[in-house]
C-alpha cells in the first residue's frame, strides 16, 4: 500500500486547510484556494475517523501520534491546544492526528481505549504503545523517537 504521509496546513490568509504531501515539505507550498505561501507554523492535526484510519495511520512511514479524545472530556478540551502545538513542533518529523472516540467506536474499541485523552503511538504504520492521560510534549517526543 503506498504511503499517504501528509500534513495539514491552515492558510493564515483565507483559513483553508491544505493537505501537503511529505515530499513537498521543503518546497514552500502554497494554498490551493488563495495561493498564499503556507508555513510550518500553520500545521494542524489531521482529523481521522473509522473510515480513514487505515489510509491515514497504518500506511504511514512516519512516526505518528493519534490523540483519542471525547466531546464530554474537560481535560481533552484543554489538552487540544497542546496537541495543536505538537503538530507545529513535529512538522516534517512526525504526524499528529485526532480521533473522536465517541463518534468512532470501532477504532476506539480496537485499541481498547478505556479513558480519554489517550495518545496512540505508531511507528512504521504499526502500533507501538498507548500513553494514557494528557502527556507533556517531551514524553510524546520520546515515545515517537524524535
Amino acid at each position: 500500500m503506498p504511503s499517504t504521509d501528509s500534513y495539514h496546513l491552515k492558510c493564515s490568509s483565507c483559513g483553508a486547510v491544505n493537505r501537503v504531501p511529505n515530499q513537498k515539505i521543503g518546497a514552500a507550498p502554497k494554498c490551493a484556494k488563495c495561493a498564499a505561501h503556507l508555513s510550518a507554523n500553520e500545521a494542524v492535526p489531521i482529523i481521522v475517523n473509522d473510515a480513514s484510519w487505515e489510509s491515514e495511520v497504518k500506511s504511514s512511514s512516519l512516526p505518528t501520534v493519534v490523540e483519542v479524545w471525547g466531546a464530554n472530556c474537560g481535560v481533552c478540551t484543554t489538552y487540544s491546544a497542546k496537541v495543536d502545538e505538537m503538530a507545529r513542533h513535529f512538522y516534517g518529523k512526525a504526524r499528529v492526528l485526532k480521533l473522536d472516540a465517541g463518534v468512532n467506536p470501532r477504532t476506539a474499541s480496537l485499541y481498547q481505549i478505556r479513558g480519554v485523552p489517550t495518545l496512540l503511538i505508531f511507528k512504521g504504520g504499526k502500533f507501538d504503545r498507548a500513553l494514557v492521560g494528557a502527556q507533556p510534549e517531551e514524553v510524546v517526543r520520546g515515545a515517537l523517537g524524535l
